[in-house]
């Protein structure tokens, strides 16, 4: 073997990794398709209330003052200083 060698786990735990062509945006596109629900792109969440976790431990996506979902799950892709404006009062903050 080379200097580097794949090994692969035998833990029983999925991983993903990206395609050639489509880079990390196909490990997204094979999770968003085995989602019930389409997820929601391109929405502008409000850094001061645009993100709720509940009780139950879901979260509310708020747009324009008005939830758009309750999801078990939020992935926030954009530039970091709003990315921590975003979840800077939630008990996401320590993933920031």
């Amino acid at each position: 073997a080379g200097e580097f060698e794949f090994v692969p786990f035998d833990d029983g735990t999925p991983r993903y990794i990206g395609s050639p062509t489509r880079g990390l945006g196909s490990v997204a596109a094979a999770m968003a398709a085995s989602l019930a629900t389409p997820p929601e792109t391109d929405v502008w969440v409000s850094p001061s209330n645009g993100l709720k976790r509940n009780a139950d431990g879901t979260w509310d996506v708020r747009v324009n003052g008005k939830v758009i979902g309750n999801h078990d799950a939020c992935v926030i892709a954009h530039n970091g200083k709003c990315a921590e404006r975003i979840t800077s009062k939630t008990p996401a903050k320590a993933v920031n």
